[in-house]
């Protein structure tokens, strides 16, 4: 947000920060969850921060910035380069990946304060011909673990990371703690809008006071900040948005339907997202919900921390007060394979992420940040 905007708003007047992750785009190359699974591409992730009034942001501890672009993510580990700025934080598990397919969440973290995330593989049932399941489409997932992309690089192994996760810090000089809100949008930036925005998660995962916030300018303390135990902040964005080909894929599972009726276009009733919980193999898609009979305990509705309607105002309260220092944040960003508008036709599409920080409740629409 410029200066001249923010004099016109007052509202605005102590913004601290605003985190744009722009033009983060997604080139869904093949299928999407339920059939094939193939991988989703990401052209470019860029960062852009302005800062104001003593709030900073950092990829690595080290260096502190108004701007944190996709290089100060990709070359957080390594050694450092004084000439640059880059590197520094050798134990940086930054996820960055060319190619990734859907996953799910239940939301919950593992051991380490990273989200877990399961990768799903759906294959026809094609063993017995007499079999009653006999060409149906079948769910396996496993579990994954955040892997540290090589300093520099944008991971190409679709086998290998199939989300982007990476570590921000967060610097506050003021003298007290206060209220931070974020807003933001997910868009689909492709000719053809085929409604893969619909089914596009964010999540920021905030360290504890105890393990994820210190006062110290260390370099060593900052970056021993951890996110175990810390707070899971989830947003799923365009929620009341659905194509004609995400309406069938929501009547043919049979999920929730007829309970949950939608049809083509906006301003629809939202469906519901269950979340994968564990490993499993070979579960039937019609079974894959919360509450079913048989597999029922493999997943679990979801409720996100915000949910936004599509070009809606959006106007979200952190659910912790940003305290004093510096504070560890975990992203995550992915596209959810439980959610009923990834489907098959969703693929060769453009995603265009957006987040912004700041002290005072936002009162106007974004201005539109994308390139």
């Amino acid at each position: 947000m410029s200066k001249k905007s923010r004099k016109k708003q007052t509202r605005l007047n102590n913004l601290l920060i605003v985190l744009i992750l722009a033009t983060m785009l997604l080139i869904m190359s093949t299928y999407a969850w339920f059939t094939a699974n193939r991988e989703v591409g990401i052209n470019a992730i860029n960062l852009n921060v302005t800062t104001s009034n003593g709030l900073q942001i950092s990829a690595n501890g080290i260096d502190w910035k108004s701007v944190l672009t996709n290089n100060d993510i990709a070359n957080a580990r390594g050694n450092y380069d004084s000439t640059n700025h880059m590197g520094g934080y050798p134990t940086a598990v930054n996820q960055l990946a060319k190619d990734i397919a859907p996953v799910s969440s239940p939301m919950t973290l593992d051991n380490a304060g990273h989200l877990k995330m399961f990768y799903g593989n759906v294959d026809a049932d094609l063993t017995d011909p007499s079999s009653p399941t006999y060409g149906e489409y079948k769910l396996t997932t496993t579990l994954q673990t955040d892997e540290a992309t090589a300093a520099g690089t944008w991971e190409e192994d679709e086998s290998k990371n199939y989300y982007v996760a990476f570590d921000f810090f967060l610097k506050l000089g003021n003298s007290e703690a206060t209220d931070l809100y974020m807003a933001g949008r997910v868009k689909d930036t492709s000719p053809s809008q085929k409604g893969i925005e619909n089914a596009a998660r964010v999540a920021l995962v905030e360290g504890t006071p105890a393990s994820g916030h210190t006062t110290s300018e260390a370099v060593t303390t900052i970056q021993e900040l951890d996110t175990i135990g810390g707070t899971v902040i989830s947003w799923e964005p365009n929620n009341d948005s659905h194509t004609s080909y995400a309406v069938d894929n929501h009547q043919t599972l049979g999920w929730y339907y007829p309970a949950v009726t939608i049809a083509t276009g906006d301003n629809q009733p939202v469906v519901p997202w269950d979340g994968v919980v564990d490993e499993m193999s070979n579960v039937p898609l019609k079974n894959c919900k919360a509450g079913d009979a048989t597999y029922g305990a493999h997943f679990s509705t979801i409720t996100p921390t915000w949910t936004t309607k599509k070009a809606a105002v959006v106007n979200n309260a952190m659910p912790n007060q940003l305290a004093t220092g510096v504070t560890k944040y975990r992203a995550y960003l992915w596209v959810e394979g439980q959610d009923v508008d990834c489907e098959n036709y969703a693929s060769g599409s453009s995603l265009y992420y957006e987040i912004r920080f700041s002290l005072d409740q936002f009162t106007a629409v974004l201005p539109d940040a994308n390139p």
